[in-house]
């Protein structure tokens, strides 16, 4: 039973071991190791493995940590200068294998099953070969994955590696000149650590196609910007990145020649309102003026419409339905004009009984009722104090001058009422549209219960 609990917990800790060691390999954390990362990584490993990179070499990462020069004693030496588990058949096949060797699949990359098969096999080889047990080679694969994680070059690349990723990734311009720039700074920082002149080249290749992509990506929206307030957040995004990108003389002059329009879009512009029935309006606004001054001009000068809700306006990117929204968030501003279409709405009630268009009316009219009611109040009291009978007849007449006056939106209400009833011929089912409609209009706050 303890020899069986003894052989459980001996796998577990193998698995701990394979599993740090194919963390270390999967540098980009995909989950498979790619021929670049393994190339570099591998051949780190087996400096470790050799013995060229380290002079103490530590067995475990507690706090009693030991050297292989240290434990040396009890496994053996075969010679003065180097550990006998430095140069026992294990190091050396370990060190012999390639990416082919271990991936066993032939899928182009090596999987954690593919990385667990081979280092099983490789352990089981070794121990019938030489005869030793396990232990030998779980003490260089734990020397292995305490030594990597502190390794300048490892580290570098590491870096390096994930920042390419990353860039690699985004497909935001934003977040893409974000991880371009950290990739650059990335590879800046590697090129006096990394040796290898190849795999430095490879991220330089990788660093400019992103640098490439990101440019065309602002290139492209800087040309299918719809609105001024697109164009200038796209040109302040170029102005950021003009540092990363590889712009030659020609894209700049074109940039310049969008800056130049954006510049000219900031000044008063007339906008040209046609329509279908004939008339037409030009009407000078500003990119800071908001949609309603535009309605309300373009309204004020075609004269078709009582109210300036009623006019639509719509260009060849749509309609204009914002009233609050400034011009530069729904137009281009051009300096040379903006072409725009008119149409008309019918009167909505609904809508006038809360437009700010039709506020300063409905203040004149609940202003008149209230005076109407004051009127009233005042005869009462007249009337109560002198007890005459003309001052009794002045407070009926009082009376039936306010109860008689109706506001306009007190008209409204009833007509759309009146409108809401006769649609539907059915007593029982006129009662219910009646009740739901002035249950609406207690909802809105228009009717006060």
């Amino acid at each position: 039973m303890s020899r069986f609990r003894s052989g459980a917990v001996g796998a577990a800790s193998q698995n701990h071991l394979f599993e740090s060691l194919f963390k270390l390999y999967d540098v980009q954390k995909n989950n498979r190791v790619c021929r670049t990362d393994f190339d570099l990584v591998h051949s780190l490993a087996q400096q470790f493995l050799v013995g060229e990179n380290c002079d103490m070499i530590p067995v475990n990462n507690g706090p009693n940590r030991r050297s292989l020069r240290m434990a040396e004693g009890s496994i053996g030496k075969k010679s003065a200068g180097k550990p006998y588990l430095l140069q026992e058949p294990f190091s050396e096949e370990y060190g012999r294998a390639t990416f082919n060797n271990i991936d066993l699949d032939s899928d182009g990359c090596i999987s954690r099953h593919d990385f667990y098969t081979w280092l099983k096999e490789l352990m089981d080889r070794m121990s019938k070969c030489s005869g030793q047990d396990r232990r030998s080679p779980l003490i260089l694969i734990k020397h292995v994955t305490y030594m990597l994680p502190s390794d300048k070059r490892f580290v570098a690349y590491r870096s390096l590696a994930l920042s390419a990723k990353r860039a690699a990734e985004q497909d935001n311009p934003r977040q893409l000149f974000v991880a371009i720039a950290a990739f650059q700074e990335a590879l800046g920082s590697a090129e006096g650590i990394i040796e290898d002149d190849d795999v430095l080249r490879q991220f330089q290749c990788q660093l400019t196609a992103r640098q490439l992509d990101l440019k065309e990506k602002l290139q492209t929206a800087l040309a299918a910007a719809e609105t001024l307030q697109g164009r200038e957040s796209v040109l302040d995004e170029l102005a950021e990145a003009k540092g990363l990108l590889l712009l030659d003389p020609t894209e700049l002059r074109k940039i310049k020649q969008y800056a130049d329009m954006v510049k000219a879009s900031q000044e008063p512009f007339t906008v040209h309102v046609s329509t279908l029935a004939g008339p037409e309006a030009h009407v000078e606004v500003s990119h800071e003026d908001s949609v309603w001054i535009l309605r309300k001009k373009a309204a004020a000068e075609l004269k078709q419409v009582p109210h300036a809700y009623q006019v639509r306006l719509t260009n060849v990117r749509g309609e204009l339905k914002d009233d609050s929204a400034a011009l530069r968030e729904c137009l281009l501003c051009c300096s040379q004009g903006e072409e725009m279409v008119a149409t008309y709405a019918k009167a909505d009630p609904w809508v006038e009984l809360v437009h700010p268009e039709l506020r300063e009316f409905r203040c004149k009219e609940w202003n008149k009722a209230a005076c109407l009611h004051r009127a009233v109040e005042e005869a009462k009291q007249m009337a109560q104090r002198y007890k005459s009978e003309g001052n009794k007849m002045e407070v009926l007449v009082k009376k039936a001058e306010a109860y008689c006056h109706k506001t306009w939106q007190e008209a409204t209400f009833e007509e759309l009422v009146m409108g809401a009833a006769v649609a539907f011929g059915d007593a029982q089912r006129r009662s219910h549209v009646l009740n739901r409609t002035v249950q609406a209009l207690i909802r809105r706050g228009l009717v006060e219960t």
